[in-house]
């Protein structure tokens, strides 16, 4: 009996003495050194805080430029751990500039025209605004630089000022009651083939003579809310006649007041757009026109690339300039097509003004960009001169959809006529 006692006491000293060697192998465990979980709220919570610094521009996500793509490292900056972040987290912080995903109702989305904002440098908007405090070549080779390393930008030579409008501010006077011409407008919206919902807004005010068009964008239902606000907006002031903001001196009264209706909506817009997440980035295009048969002028006010054309004698004459990197800076390929002016992105917006004189017999075409990215200018000139105003308006959107009506379409169409009395307002 003694050695088995002595074997147990012996046993149970070498498990001891094995168990206090793999104690103190082990490290002690340390709090706190689990790696940060990043949750979705946290990345919204981020996105937001950066929104409200930028007043409202898109967020980037950091490894993506304005435009969707890859950004260039600064020279010097040394690298970090990337986040890794959840494809549904980087689709929710989308830049305003990249089209929104593909919709369940068209597989091919590409096949969709989508109109993309491009944010430009403060260098090329001083230059849009006539500073010439900024080297334009070092302007341009900072925006080539921003958007694309194998883009090609020119500076387009400046506009001429319009005579026209010169002429109406040193002869700005009160008009008589008779009338020296009628105009008759016809306007017609239509969602076209490929988009679910019409983001295209059209406005009609024939008691004031005032017309427009409106294309909005920003994704989802954003593009839609824009551009009823923007129409909205520009009718209620014209309805009240009460014009925000202070007048400008250097324009005629009767422009001036529909280029601040335009400047109204473009407050309106960023103002929901900052209080609604959802609506974070929205803008339209703005294309209005006011006849005063009286001065027998028609004044254009216009942001964005909607058009207005002129038809005379069989002519076609476009009265806007688009809004576009290609227009306004000669930019080729696919950039071309990204506007660098919109209503409703920022606190403040530029409107340009144009005046003409319509002749009895002409007639004024406002369109979004869904009639002319599937019409040719010879087909519209054609088909807008060729029959009774309401007629031609059906047939333009018609042959636009028969043409694939890849976005929606709104067309205006106004025809002047002879005045049938006096005393007309």
């Amino acid at each position: 009996m003694t050695w088995l006692l002595a074997v147990g006491v012996a046993l149970v000293v070498f498990a001891f003495v094995v168990h206090r060697l793999a104690s103190k192998q082990t490290a002690p465990a340390i709090r706190g050194a689990e790696p940060k979980r990043h949750s979705l709220e946290d990345s919204n919570r981020t996105h937001r805080s950066s929104k409200d610094k930028s007043k409202g521009k898109a967020d980037s996500v950091p490894s993506s430029s304005p435009n969707g793509k890859k950004a260039k490292p600064s020279k010097g900056a040394k690298s970090s751990p990337a986040l890794k972040v959840s494809p549904a987290v980087l689709e929710s912080i989308r830049p305003l500039s990249v089209p929104p995903p593909a919709n369940d109702f068209d597989d091919e989305w590409e096949d969709v025209d989508v109109t993309v904002v491009a944010e430009l440098p403060d260098e090329i908007k001083a230059m849009q605004k006539g500073y010439r405090s900024v080297d334009p070549k070092q302007a341009v080779a900072q925006i080539a630089e921003e958007y694309d390393d194998t883009a090609e930008i020119e500076i387009i030579e400046e506009r001429l000022v319009d005579g026209l409008l010169v002429e109406e501010l040193l002869n700005d006077e009160d008009t008589g009651p008779n009338a020296l011409m009628l105009p008759i407008g016809e306007v017609l919206t239509d969602v076209g083939r490929r988009r679910p919902n019409n983001e295209d807004r059209p406005l009609s005010l024939p008691e004031h003579f005032v017309f427009g068009v409106a294309d909005g964008m920003g994704g989802h239902a954003a593009g839609e809310v824009a551009s009823k606000i923007a129409m909205e907006t520009i009718e209620k002031a014209f309805e009240d006649n009460v014009f925000e903001g202070e007048p400008n001196s250097l324009w005629p009264r009767r422009g001036d007041e529909l280029a601040r209706g335009i400047e109204m909506a473009n407050r309106n817009i960023f103002r929901v757009a900052m209080e609604d997440d959802a609506l974070s980035g929205m803008g339209t295009t703005v294309t209005a026109i006011r006849f005063c048969p009286e001065r027998q002028r028609a004044y254009i006010a216009h942001v964005g690339d909607s058009r207005c054309y002129r038809f005379r004698e069989g002519q076609m004459r476009q009265l806007t300039k688009d809004h576009t990197l290609g227009a306004e800076l000669g930019a080729k390929g696919k950039m071309a097509t990204h506007l660098s002016r919109s209503v409703g992105i920022a606190e403040t917006v530029e409107v340009d003004l144009m005046v003409d004189a319509p002749r009895v017999g002409d007639r004024y075409l406002l369109c979004t960009d869904g009639l002319t990215k599937m019409l040719s200018e010879e087909r519209i000139l054609e088909i807008s001169t060729d029959g009774i105003v309401a007629d031609c308006v059906r047939h333009l959107i018609d042959e636009a959809n028969d043409n694939g009506g890849k976005d929606n379409i709104t067309v205006a169409l106004v025809e002047i006529r002879e005045p049938v009395g006096t005393g007309m307002t």
